[in-house]
């Protein structure tokens, strides 16, 4: 007596292997898919605050080498750096200052400290035509010139915005034809609740409020030499 193969469920078993084989790589597909544009939003995120951290080096760089040494303690009367913990400060070289105001300021949580004349909104970090260091005689000088400044941080798809500033020096005079100056400023994303104000660093995912991938923060250390003609260091 010859017996038939049961082909049928033998087909059926096969087709549903294939079918649950087809939908693990296509979960694997979209799961891979989301993975490489998280770490690519990462790594732009990242990149847009080493470039702008860069830049801004360069600009002081520039700006402090072209001018004769400046008194930056803030307990004399002729100090060049005034600075708010929380809301912002001001740096003046000479021909140029520099004004900015903190995340912290940004985001509302303290009163800005240093605006635009015509539309009172805060500025991030701008330099500013100031031959005259008016920006750094008084904090009550807290409202700048649009058409004299130039925008260093300007709002984008990723705002940036400086969480701290901080200039020294070993000089023991400003009366001296040069000095050297240590320029530390942490720059990063300004994402509500993302950042870890005091660590500057980005929260993990389970302390933040989503997006972590557009959360990016750095610390940037230049060392200037005030009095070269040149500009550079």
């Amino acid at each position: 007596m010859i017996r038939r193969r049961n082909t049928l469920a033998f087909t059926m078993i096969e087709l549903m292997l294939a079918m649950s084989f087809v939908a693990i790589l296509m979960m694997a597909i979209t799961f891979l898919t989301i993975h490489v544009s998280n770490l690519y939003t990462r790594g732009v995120t990242l990149k847009e605050v080493n470039q702008t951290g860069l830049a801004i080096t360069e600009d002081m760089q520039r700006t402090i080498g072209a001018t004769a040494p400046f008194d930056i303690n803030q307990g004399s009367g002729t100090s060049r750096y005034v600075e708010v913990a929380d809301r912002g400060g001001r740096l003046c070289t000479g021909q140029y200052s520099y004004a900015w105001n903190y995340a912290n300021s940004l985001q509302g949580h303290a009163l800005p400290y240093t605006t635009y004349q015509d539309t009172n909104k805060p500025v991030r970090l701008v330099r500013v035509l100031d031959p005259e260091a008016y920006l750094c005689r008084t904090a009550m000088n807290n409202v700048i010139d649009p058409a004299k400044t130039t925008n260093l941080l300007q709002a984008g798809e990723r705002d940036l915005a400086l969480y701290s500033f901080t200039i020294s020096t070993n000089a023991a005079s400003s009366f001296v034809s040069q000095a050297l100056y240590t320029v530390s400023f942490t720059l990063g994303t300004i994402q509500e609740g993302q950042i870890d104000s005091v660590n500057k660093t980005c929260k993990p995912p389970k302390e933040g409020v989503g997006y972590e991938d557009y959360c990016a923060i750095n610390e940037f250390n230049i060392v200037v030499r005030a009095g070269n003609s040149e500009g550079n260091e």
